[in-house]
């Protein structure tokens, strides 16, 4: 089969365009067909040697959409699936209580296992949902990751009706989602990006409000937008960047949420700000297989769109990952291996 391979950390010229050996389906496992597998920040820190892999050969990409190649369990050849990114053992004292995310032993497709820059991928059978019929394979790799994260962080800070949110880094997939699925529960949306045309782009999306984070004080901005109280939560996933500025901007006893740290993870912390504002810290995660569904299904109904930024064929995955690194896009970038 076609598939990108790295067989050592570095740069985009470790990215080789190669065949492989067809994957074998264990035990509890299934053979998917790789329609659409999504760009993911984490494919940049892996291939780079700062989110270490299984071992080399190693094929990456966790967001994984397609066909089933062969009949096992209740799904028969030909059904269209969505790939769960994260590995659970689902025998834990967590999973048992249904919360697979918080596995004691957990794993993710494409970092602990081989992943979807192939035309093959072999995948745990407890992974796999059904697609929705009006939901097609590039729209479900572009939310199975970033709409299921964005989906956990806004559950775990209790957004609400009438909550003000402050998204941070808006314009890439998590954050584009989260700009959606905030407005899906009712809140009002502060987007922040780097660029006035991902501003606008968040705009459109639902957000009421949008400011650049690179000009000017970023909490000068956010209570002026809500009269001097800050957010109700914000949704973080840039680091050391952001991080003060972020903690900042929220209201007393606000909520912050953080799922990454693009640009660093060593952020400082004025441990008195956190105890005389009773500010929340929450880290957060992968998701649930329940999150992934009913990113789904928002998409089915027409109330999340995916945002495609650009799809690439398998074998450009090397200037799939000199987008993401660029930061010019909005949304996902798509890898097609079929």
């Amino acid at each position: 089969m076609k598939s990108i391979v790295i067989g050592e950390y570095g740069g985009l010229d470790r990215l080789h365009f190669t065949r492989s050996q067809m994957p074998r389906a264990g035990d509890n496992e299934v053979i998917v067909k790789v329609k659409a597998c999504g760009v993911n920040h984490l494919d940049i820190w892996i291939r780079k040697g700062a989110r270490p892999c299984k071992g080399f050969p190693h094929i990456m990409g966790s967001e994984i959409s397609g066909f089933v190649a062969e009949p096992r369990g209740a799904f028969k050849e030909g059904d269209r699936v969505a790939v769960f990114p994260w590995l659970y053992c689902g025998r834990c004292i967590n999973c048992a209580n249904g919360n697979e995310n918080l596995c004691v032993k957990p794993g993710t497709i494409g970092r602990t296992t081989n992943g979807g820059y192939a035309e093959f991928a072999s995948v745990p059978l407890q992974n796999l949902a059904r697609l929705p019929d009006n939901v097609s394979c590039t729209d479900a790799a572009a939310v199975i990751l970033a709409g299921t994260t964005a989906l956990r962080m806004i559950r775990k800070a209790g957004v609400k009706k009438g909550d003000t949110v402050l998204v941070l880094a808006a314009g890439s997939g998590v954050g584009s989602s989260a700009v959606q699925l905030c407005r899906i529960s009712g809140a009002n949306v502060i987007a922040a990006a780097g660029s006035d045309e991902k501003l606008e782009r968040a705009r459109a999306i639902g957000a009421e409000h949008a400011i650049n984070y690179t000009e000017g004080s970023m909490k000068e901005k956010v209570m002026d937008l809500t009269g001097g109280d800050g957010a109700d939560a914000v949704i973080e996933q840039v680091g050391k960047d952001t991080w003060q500025d972020s903690l900042s901007c929220l209201k007393t006893g606000g909520t912050i949420v953080t799922c990454g740290a693009t640009s660093g993870s060593s952020v400082g912390l004025d441990i008195l700000d956190i105890f005389s504002r009773q500010l929340r810290i929450i880290g957060s995660s992968s998701g649930m297989m329940a999150d992934m569904k009913d990113v789904l299904d928002h998409v089915a109904n027409g109330a999340f769109k995916p945002l495609v930024s650009k799809t690439f064929p398998l074998e450009k995955a090397a200037d799939a990952h000199r987008l993401m690194e660029s930061r010019n896009f909005f949304g996902k970038i798509i890898l097609l291996p079929h």
